[in-house]
Protein backbone atom coordinates (compact mmCIF):
# COMPACT_ATOMS: atom_id res chain seq x y z
CA UNK A 1 0.00 0.00 0.00
CA UNK A 2 1.43 3.71 -0.76
CA UNK A 3 0.76 6.98 1.00
CA UNK A 4 -2.91 7.81 2.21
CA UNK A 5 -4.28 10.61 0.65
CA UNK A 6 -6.34 13.09 1.93
CA UNK A 7 -8.27 15.77 -0.54
CA UNK A 8 -9.00 18.59 1.11
CA UNK A 9 -11.60 21.15 -1.68
CA UNK A 10 -13.18 24.80 0.81
CA UNK A 11 -17.04 23.96 0.83
CA UNK A 12 -17.97 27.74 2.81
CA UNK A 13 -17.09 29.28 6.41
CA UNK A 14 -14.81 26.83 7.80
CA UNK A 15 -16.53 23.91 6.44
CA UNK A 16 -14.36 21.48 3.92
CA UNK A 17 -15.52 18.75 1.57
CA UNK A 18 -12.93 15.89 2.08
CA UNK A 19 -11.60 11.97 1.80
CA UNK A 20 -9.31 9.67 3.11
CA UNK A 21 -7.94 7.23 0.04
CA UNK A 22 -5.46 4.08 -0.03
CA UNK A 23 -4.05 2.39 -2.88
CA UNK A 24 -3.93 -0.68 -3.73
CA UNK A 25 -1.69 -0.29 -6.11
CA UNK A 26 -3.78 -0.16 -9.09
CA UNK A 27 -6.42 2.05 -7.86
CA UNK A 28 -7.27 4.45 -5.20
CA UNK A 29 -9.96 3.24 -2.32
CA UNK A 30 -12.16 4.94 -0.49
CA UNK A 31 -11.19 4.38 3.05
CA UNK A 32 -13.82 7.65 4.08
CA UNK A 33 -15.92 8.20 1.36
CA UNK A 34 -15.80 12.04 0.24
CA UNK A 35 -18.11 13.97 3.00
CA UNK A 36 -19.08 17.88 4.35
CA UNK A 37 -17.47 18.51 7.72
CA UNK A 38 -15.13 21.29 9.29
CA UNK A 39 -11.92 21.44 9.13
CA UNK A 40 -11.40 20.73 12.58
CA UNK A 41 -13.14 17.74 12.57
CA UNK A 42 -11.07 16.22 9.89
CA UNK A 43 -8.18 17.37 11.22
CA UNK A 44 -8.82 15.61 14.25
CA UNK A 45 -9.46 12.67 12.42
CA UNK A 46 -6.01 12.70 10.66
CA UNK A 47 -4.36 12.86 13.56
CA UNK A 48 -4.77 9.04 13.42
CA UNK A 49 -3.09 9.07 10.02
CA UNK A 50 -0.04 11.25 10.04
CA UNK A 51 1.34 9.31 7.37
CA UNK A 52 -1.94 10.64 5.09
CA UNK A 53 -0.60 13.21 3.02
CA UNK A 54 -3.14 16.17 2.49
CA UNK A 55 -4.15 17.39 -1.53
CA UNK A 56 -5.17 20.57 -2.83
CA UNK A 57 -4.33 24.41 -2.42
CA UNK A 58 -7.02 24.59 0.15
CA UNK A 59 -5.02 22.99 2.76
CA UNK A 60 -3.63 26.09 3.33
CA UNK A 61 -6.76 28.39 3.98
CA UNK A 62 -7.39 26.48 7.05
CA UNK A 63 -5.05 26.62 10.47
CA UNK A 64 -6.35 23.31 11.66
CA UNK A 65 -3.98 21.74 9.41
CA UNK A 66 -0.99 23.60 10.25
CA UNK A 67 0.08 21.84 13.38
CA UNK A 68 -0.43 18.41 11.57
CA UNK A 69 2.44 16.29 10.87
CA UNK A 70 1.08 15.49 7.36
CA UNK A 71 2.91 16.30 3.97
CA UNK A 72 1.05 18.44 2.33
CA UNK A 73 1.02 18.70 -1.21
CA UNK A 74 -0.60 21.79 -2.79
CA UNK A 75 -0.29 20.97 -6.64
CA UNK A 76 -1.95 18.37 -7.60
CA UNK A 77 -1.63 18.54 -11.52
CA UNK A 78 2.06 17.32 -13.46
CA UNK A 79 3.35 19.12 -15.89
CA UNK A 80 2.08 18.54 -19.49
CA UNK A 81 4.91 16.32 -20.72
CA UNK A 82 4.78 14.63 -17.47
CA UNK A 83 1.07 13.97 -17.57
CA UNK A 84 1.61 12.60 -21.08
CA UNK A 85 4.26 10.13 -20.47
CA UNK A 86 1.86 9.01 -17.96
CA UNK A 87 -0.51 8.93 -19.83
CA UNK A 88 1.37 6.21 -22.32
CA UNK A 89 2.91 4.38 -19.46
CA UNK A 90 -0.56 3.33 -18.42
CA UNK A 91 -2.15 3.22 -21.51
CA UNK A 92 -2.91 -0.64 -21.10
CA UNK A 93 -4.88 0.01 -18.36
CA UNK A 94 -7.70 2.68 -19.98
CA UNK A 95 -10.87 2.24 -19.96
CA UNK A 96 -13.32 3.77 -22.68
CA UNK A 97 -14.65 7.07 -22.06
CA UNK A 98 -18.38 5.77 -22.14
CA UNK A 99 -17.62 3.21 -18.86
CA UNK A 100 -16.53 6.49 -16.83
CA UNK A 101 -19.04 7.36 -14.06
CA UNK A 102 -19.17 10.51 -11.75
CA UNK A 103 -19.76 9.79 -7.99
CA UNK A 104 -21.27 13.24 -6.83
CA UNK A 105 -21.08 14.38 -3.33
CA UNK A 106 -24.85 15.07 -2.71
CA UNK A 107 -27.72 15.51 -4.77
CA UNK A 108 -28.08 19.24 -6.32
CA UNK A 109 -29.13 22.12 -4.51
CA UNK A 110 -28.38 25.12 -2.70
CA UNK A 111 -25.88 23.47 -0.44
CA UNK A 112 -25.13 22.18 2.61
CA UNK A 113 -27.11 24.20 5.98
CA UNK A 114 -25.84 22.44 8.36
CA UNK A 115 -22.97 24.49 9.66
CA UNK A 116 -24.10 27.92 9.22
Amino acid sequence: MGTPLAPVIKARQNCIYCALYFSDGRELKPFVYPKFCTAAEFADFLGLYPDAMLVGKDVSLFNEFSGLPNNILERTVGRPGQTALMGEYYKELSISPDKIQGAYLREPDIGPTSYI
